[in-house]
């Protein structure tokens, strides 16, 4: 008769097999263990992965995941023959102006551009689930407000938006304060 696995093989398991990230409370469920269990198994975890050649584990903002290294990414790309995801300029620069001021609306991101946002801009990052609308702006006409989701930290290897560097051009192209929001950017949820 073979014992119980233990609690790391469990967890290992667990965000080998997820599709997406798991929260620890999600993990803690899982194994009916607690939550600081949970996180302290984890952090080890992530220690001994840390010097692996080919996978991670890694928290983001979404929560708990293993993957494989981002080094590996083009060889994957060739062998399930799928190309890259090429962002134009546009795509970025409004991902960015988003990541960094949000919440904005489609206008405030024109004035900063200082160019029309195609709709089909906006609708890429609301497809790819890195942005979401999260309001309306009480003004004349209630336009939607643009916000960061989990995907995008999740996607983009964060844990929150303090982990996003520097970006001068973005910050300088603003005034220090966003129109749209009194305090700093908040962490989506």
């Amino acid at each position: 008769m073979s014992s119980a696995p233990s609690l790391e093989s469990i967890l290992q398991a667990v965000l080998l097999a997820a599709p997406s990230p798991i929260s620890t409370r999600q993990l803690s469920h899982t194994t009916q263990e607690t939550v600081e269990d949970i996180e302290s198994c984890l952090k080890n975890l992530q220690e001994q992965w840390a010097n692996h050649e080919v996978l991670q584990i890694f928290r983001s903002g979404a929560g708990w995941q293993m993957s494989i290294r981002a080094e590996f990414a083009p060889y994957l790309h060739r062998f399930f023959e799928q190309k890259p995801h090429k962002l134009s300029k546009a795509v970025l620069e409004t991902l960015a102006l988003i990541a960094y001021r949000q919440p904005l609306t489609r206008s405030e991101i024109e004035e900063v551009r200082g160019v029309a946002v195609n709709p089909s801009t906006i609708r890429q990052l609301l497809d790819a689930e890195w942005v979401a609308i999260v309001g309306q702006k009480d003004v004349p006409g209630r336009p939607q407000l643009f916000g960061t989701t989990k995907k995008f930290l999740s996607d983009f290897q964060l844990r929150s938006l303090k982990d996003l560097p520097e970006y001068h051009n973005a910050t300088s192209a603003l005034d220090p304060t966003p129109s749209c929001a009194t305090e700093s950017p908040q962490d989506p949820e």
